[in-house]
């Protein structure tokens, strides 16, 4: 287990199992039904490319979106990946704004993977992307928030004696004009044993007080002071740290590599051949690199013939003339060229362009041969998970995905065939030990966008 700083130092199952320590009933634990939580329903997806891998059934209530505890304090489990752009911040407003919590009570950390996470839009799988966080949890978030102070109103009420009509929700406790104001830790466990309303009253746009406001971002403080930890930060016990020598094109094989001179680099451990690439194990990141760098791995590629951009490029343009598909047809383009007195052609080629986040692609896990752990900035989590499971021969359910934050993706760590989770998993599975993989900058910008 990850011996980590900050909120995100213990695997969301023992977070829970601490929640629930507290005593019994405070962790308030919801699904949505109906057209808002369509996607809750879905089993989890599979990596591209991957076996077929018996899926978990849902299971409901899930792991929790919102936690009360008896200290009044408010965990949010978000269900997006925070890579920089401020989702442990927007969607915690979203809940707290119907909620009337006090926002100085919140705390966000990493949603498990659950089929209740799914994205609400694309189904199927839990993920961040397209700029879709915000706009595709709006309604469902808000409902949560809504559906919760409700019930916290009722179950007010019902401990008065008195309607809920008369009752009032703010700053994270329920106010009567008579009976006094209890606080939402006090009634969380009685709230949680009430009929989740189907249809809570919703705030108009104009009465919003935490939404639209510039608040301080949950995660500055812990991103400022170094506490936060980032997928390259985390350490487990008796782990190895692992970078790859991987071929420069698909199909190209092994031809040769000096073993002995890398093993001598202070710091490496091992050299092990896996797949169709070879990882240098070592003390630290820095040794593995090193020692990659003294492998001076040799590749065989005379039987892939020559490839060059130009070549590359050449290719594009033929298959699009060819197999392009039209996406959309309005009026007779042709014609009017044929009749026009002046043409115009111009050509865009635009090259590949990496991704370029500030935190190249890694994954540490574990494996014993029955679990697996895994941790990293995850996009795509189910995909993640369900690839790390068809590797090792496990069940989805057998394998821990912890989403821990990522210094930047822009799509790139929403990768469809999960290429550094694959990796990890490919590799412990032969190593039999902890192990953390890591890119480097070039390793990514070479690699961006091969599949494995």
């Amino acid at each position: 287990m990850s011996k980590t700083k900050n909120q995100i130092s213990q695997s969301r199952r023992q977070f829970l199992q601490t929640s629930a320590a507290f005593g019994g009933g405070f962790v308030m634990a919801f699904y949505l039904p109906g057209t808002i939580g369509r996607a809750l329903a879905a089993n989890d997806g599979q990596a591209a490319g991957a076996a077929p891998v018996a899926q978990p059934k849902p299971v409901y209530p899930p792991n929790a979106f919102v936690i009360i505890a008896p200290d009044n304090s408010i965990t949010i489990q978000i269900n997006k990946l925070e890579m920089g752009q401020g989702v442990n911040t927007s969607m915690a407003q979203l809940i707290a704004e119907e909620l009337e919590c006090d926002w100085t009570k919140i705390r966000s950390v990493s949603a498990p993977v659950n089929p209740v996470y799914n994205h609400t839009q694309f189904g199927m799988i839990q993920m961040t992307g397209g700029s879709t966080a915000l706009h595709s949890s709006w309604d469902q978030h808000l409902k949560i928030g809504a559906t919760m102070r409700e019930m916290l109103k009722l179950a007010a009420a019902n401990r008065w004696g008195v309607k809920v009509s008369e009752v009032k929700a703010e700053n994270g406790s329920i106010v009567h004009p008579k009976k006094g104001k209890l606080t939402y830790g006090e009634l969380a466990e009685e709230a949680n044993k009430l009929p989740m309303p189907e249809n809570p009253p919703m705030k108009k746009s104009k009465d919003y007080k935490i939404i639209g406001k510039s608040l301080k971002r949950v995660d500055a403080p812990a991103k400022v002071n170094g506490t936060a930890t980032f997928g390259i930060d985390v350490k487990i016990p008796g782990m190895v740290y692992a970078v790859v020598a991987r071929p420069p094109l698909v199909g190209a094989k092994l031809k040769s590599m000096k073993e002995s001179d890398a093993k001598k680099v202070r710091g490496v451990l091992d050299v092990v051949k896996f797949e169709d690439r070879v990882a240098v194990l070592a003390k630290n990141t820095y040794a593995a690199i090193k020692g990659r760098e003294a492998l001076d791995v040799q590749w065989e590629m005379k039987d892939l013939g020559k490839i060059s951009d130009a070549g590359l490029m050449a290719t594009f343009k033929d298959a699009a003339t060819k197999s392009g598909k039209v996406a959309e047809k309005r009026g007779d383009a042709g014609a009017a060229l044929e009749k026009a007195k002046v043409k115009t052609v111009a050509e865009y080629e635009f090259p590949l362009l990496a991704h370029a986040s500030m935190e190249p692609l890694n994954c540490t896990i574990t494996f014993d041969g029955k679990k697996a752990e895994a941790w990293s900035g995850f996009q795509m989590p189910t995909n993640d998970r369900a690839a790390i499971a068809n590797i090792l021969g496990l069940k989805p359910e057998d394998v821990t995905v912890n989403t821990t934050y990522a210094g930047g993706s822009f799509g790139r760590r929403a990768s469809k065939n999960s290429e550094y989770a694959i990796e990890a998993a490919q590799l412990v599975k032969k190593v039999k030990k902890p192990l953390k993989i890591t890119f480097t900058r070039e390793d990514d910008m070479k690699g961006a966008t091969t599949a494995r």
